[in-house]
């Protein structure tokens, strides 16, 4: 199985990098096929290839940052890699690559501060792992877009075992006996290509049932981001009926307003399948997100609530007021659509008039 693994990762991140570089998400499932492979091969034994060694090593302990890279690009809608992520992610790889080495290189006996750069590289990729898992069923509910709802749950799965292999890796040397402990490894091994192969057989399988047009898979460059307009629509008359209903709604009832509202709540008020719903507001309205819908109705308006007429309104209130349980949230939101908070923007319209 190993080497239908490697087949697979080889021929699969060729794919990708062909003909999905130029997407973010494209290229980075590449570069995860390619980190995989040091997993599948054996250890070069041969003194000679030490370095070779080492480099492979190097790739495959760059799979935690990249899987965590990847994750942030599939489940967090305009999302961008923070500063201080990155400088975990960097500093992972150089904590784990210094430790290796001092071992394999110059053959450092196991000191302190060795086994203290092995922990911080192991609690690294522990955390990373589970923040994996959180991005991948955060949002589950509030996800339009279909194929990426589908593979949330596999994927957090996916992860949970490899937190399990990896917390049983740190404690069975503890437990088991040498032997015992040299079993485990080999059962290790075995799990962990066969999911490396299960991932591959899931990610050729999904390639053949993605649109050409995919969102999950084509340029952003190449997707519309912005909502569109409803006299733009060309949609059939029941379809256009149900967006212009929707839109009255919104307004005029101002269901954005409730805090906790779902859109299976939303199908079940506008008397339509929450699939249907999905559909319209994720391929004709063009939001990736339900948050992000709700988000264009609640941040419109509390323009108009920070605009000349509430101008000595509290902002908290506005916020509780559009459907914001938190002032922080609020403030991203606004942000993310208008480019500046909503201090700035109240006081810029005190200032015109």
């Amino acid at each position: 199985m190993s080497y239908l693994a490697l087949s697979q990762l080889v021929l699969t991140g060729l794919f990708y990098f062909c003909y999905f570089r130029k997407s973010r998400l494209g290229f980075l499932v590449s570069l995860l096929c390619f980190c995989l492979i040091p997993a599948v091969l054996p250890d070069f034994t041969n003194p000679d290839l030490l370095y070779l060694n080492y480099f492979m090593g190097r790739v495959g302990a760059a799979t935690p940052a990249i899987l965590w890279l990847l994750a942030h690009a599939l489940f967090i809608d305009d999302g961008k890699v923070t500063p201080l992520a990155w400088c975990v992610l960097i500093g992972y790889q150089l904590a784990r690559g210094f430790a290796t080495f001092l071992d394999q290189i110059y053959g450092v006996a196991d000191t302190a501060f060795l086994s203290t750069l092995n922990a911080l590289g192991l609690l690294v990729a522990f955390g990373l792992a589970l923040h994996v898992i959180a991005m991948a069923t955060n949002e589950i509910s509030n996800d339009l877009l279909e194929e990426r709802r589908r593979i949330r749950g596999p994927f957090a799965a996916g992860m949970g075992v490899v937190m399990a292999l990896l917390v049983a890796g740190l404690l069975a040397p503890g437990f088991l006996s040498e032997e015992g402990a040299e079993r485990f490894t080999q059962v290790a091994v075995v799990v962990s290509v066969s999911l490396i192969f299960l991932f591959l057989l899931i990610t050729n399988l999904l390639i053949f049932r993605l649109a050409p047009n995919s969102q999950l898979i084509v340029a952003s460059s190449e997707l519309e981001t912005e909502s569109k307009p409803i006299q733009e629509l060309r949609l059939a008359e029941s379809d256009l009926e149900l967006v212009r209903e929707l839109d009255r709604r919104m307004i005029e009832e101002k269901l954005f307003a409730e805090t906790e509202l779902t859109i299976g709540q939303l199908a079940k008020l506008l008397a339509v399948q929450e699939y249907k719903l999905r559909v319209i507001i994720n391929r004709e309205l063009g939001y990736k997100n339900f948050n992000q819908f709700l988000n264009h109705y609640r941040i419109t308006e509390s323009c108009v609530l920070l605009g000349k007429r509430s101008k000595h309104r509290n902002i908290s209130i506005i916020a509780q007021d559009v459907g914001y349980a938190s002032i922080s949230t609020f403030n991203q939101a606004f942000k993310n659509l208008k480019g500046i908070t909503p201090t700035a923007y109240k006081t810029l319209h005190a200032i015109e008039e």
